[in-house]
């Protein structure tokens, strides 16, 4: 049987920028000797302690997962809304997110493929608490927003999210748009945060992937991974476009999450700014063996002080397992200074406004 982690955030990071404003070990060696796919070499960026073994290990893993993505893709029953046809021309990211590092690797076209293996610095206090639920209604004790709770057993949730325009965000200290579960003590949250300086030197705004687990709460952790800052760099998916989430609870015993959608770089530095599709993929390093959930969620938040900001999403499509989720699955809709709507075809729009 494989060991469990007891910690109280079981696994926390962020594709391309933490809230937690943590700092990051720099890498301190690179290397080009790995072979990659297509003939091109591995780029490696990691520190000193990190083994060449553990580097083939991760490699392996990291390739193993784009390949059985790509088949899978196959022969599931995902959502077609957003094209899945471009697999062979879209960058691949795939993070792993462990207890004291975070792996990342990236696959692009026509580019060598980059490991980068970081060690946060977790010192600092944890700030985020958006699910904080009052017995009588919605309470984001540091925010506002709404939250849909789904009941209906499967392996896995997938749904169409429309992200918002930019008139649309008012973020204030951050803004998130995603699904996950709950599972007795288990919490997960999963999806996409704002960022306000992504693309080409900084100067656009768009939607960066996210992935909480946490076990009992989040007080007082101790030695945990709770985000990082600059391994995706400027890259970012692209405000007002639709994007295809899908979450698991337990695949092969981790937590899984993939994004599908379309990106405003080439790139993680945004050296190449033309939009090119973009295949997020992040998962807890070890199996946490969650056996069944509770419920599903989808949630459009925003972390400010004051009850002030904005935020909006569509989700679409919504199915567990691959089958469309019937109305009876959803709960009432917890609301804190936000308005949620559904309609005949189970779409949930949820709109969170300070203004509410």
């Amino acid at each position: 049987m494989k060991k469990k982690m007891v910690l109280p955030i079981l696994a926390a990071a962020s594709l391309f920028f933490s809230p937690f404003a943590g700092h990051i070990a720099s890498a301190e060696s690179a290397d080009k000797t790995l072979e990659g796919t297509n003939g091109r070499k591995i780029v490696i960026h990691k520190p000193d302690d990190i083994s060449s073994a553990k580097i083939n290990e991760l490699v392996s893993r990291f390739k193993k997962g784009i390949e059985e993505d790509r088949a899978d893709n196959q022969k599931m029953n995902l959502n077609k809304n957003v094209s899945e046809s471009v697999y062979g021309n879209a960058i691949y990211d795939y993070t792993i997110i462990g207890e004291d590092y975070v792996y990342k690797y990236e696959e692009a076209p026509n580019q060598d493929p980059v490991l980068t293996i970081e060690k946060p610095n977790v010192s600092y206090p944890i700030e985020r608490q958006i699910d904080a639920i009052s017995t009588s209604d919605y309470n984001i004790s540091d925010g506002i927003g709404g939250r849909q709770d789904i009941v209906k057993s499967g392996s896995y949730l997938s749904t169409l999210v429309r992200l918002p325009l930019e008139s649309q965000v008012v973020k204030q200290k951050a803004a998130y748009n995603y699904s996950g579960f709950t599972s007795g003590a288990f919490e997960a949250d999963m999806g996409l945060m704002y960022d306000s300086n992504v693309g080409p030197n900084g100067l656009e705004k768009g939607w960066k992937p996210t992935m909480i687990v946490k076990r009992g709460g989040i007080e007082k952790p101790s030695s945990l991974v709770v985000g990082y800052a600059d391994v995706q760099g400027a890259n970012a998916y692209l405000q007002g476009s639709n994007v295809n989430l899908y979450v698991w609870y337990n695949d092969s015993g981790k937590v899984r999450m993939k994004i599908n959608g379309t990106a405003t770089c080439a790139n993680q530095a945004c050296s190449r700014s033309n939009d090119t599709p973009l295949i997020s993929i992040m998962e807890t390093n070890v199996s946490l063996d969650i056996n069944t959930v509770d419920q599903w969620k989808l949630l459009s938040t925003v972390v400010s002080t004051g009850k002030s900001g904005k935020n909006r999403a569509t989700f679409s499509s919504i199915k567990v397992d691959g089958g469309s989720v019937p109305s009876s699955a959803f709960k009432a809709p917890l609301l804190d200074h936000a308005s949620i709507t559904r309609d005949g075809n189970n779409n949930v729009t949820i709109i969170a406004d300070q203004n509410l």
